[in-house]
Formats: C-alpha cells, structure tokens, sequence
C-alpha cells in the first residue's frame, strides 16, 4: 500500500491521494476528516452553519477559494488537488473518519459525509 505526503508546495495530501485515485481509475475518493462530518457553510458548530450533504465541483471549488492554501494549514481541500478530481470525474466524499466502518456506509452509499459530483 503507498504511502505518499505532500509533494511540493501549493499540495496537500489530498492532491497525492487524488492523483493515486485517477492513476488506479476509481471512481470514489473519500476524505475523511477528524470529528467533522462533511463540508459546512461556515465554520462547523458556529450558530447558522449547516451541512451540505450534496454539492458539485463548481460549489467546492467556491468554499475553498475563500480558505489559505499554504504549507500544512489546507482547511478542507486544495486546488491542486480539486482540479484533478474534476479532470478523473471522480466522486469525493468528506466525512467523519474517527469510525472506521463509516467507509462501509460510504461505499452503501448511505446518508453519510458530503458528496461532491460533477
């Protein structure tokens, strides 16, 4: 099983896990995060802030454009690694990791995390 970080600068890890899905041809990427069960509209556990089950590209790509993109301070996704999801047409999940059998659900395609699609 590899095992990569980041490469270079302006990527993440998320960026190498994107590139190791497109160079298998998944079709799932999933991101699981710690102690946060998907992609918000503001920062999780403020008052108004809600969880977006289902979201496109388009609208990822509008949250984290708002966020830094340097060295070890990626908040949710980089853009290196977005744009390669959207060029292998990949579905991303971003979902709570702390249990692991929430990949089982991921993969049921139960009611769980964020989904990003096309």
């Amino acid at each position: 099983m590899p095992v990569l970080g980041g490469l270079q600068p302006g990527q993440s890890t998320n960026a190498v896990a994107a590139v190791l899905a497109e160079a298998i041809k998944a079709d799932l990427l999933v991101n699981l995060l710690n102690g946060v069960d998907g992609v918000y509209t503001g920062r999780p556990g403020e008052p108004g802030s809600r969880k977006i089950d289902s979201l496109t590209y388009s609208q990822l790509e509008e949250i984290i454009s708002g966020k830094e993109q340097v060295a070890g301070g990626y908040e949710l996704f980089d853009r290196v690694a977005l744009e390669i999801v959207k060029r292998s047409r990949l579905t991303l999940v971003f979902t709570d990791g702390r249990n692991p059998a929430v990949l089982v659900k991921v993969i049921r395609g139960e009611g769980v995390g964020s989904w990003v699609r096309p």
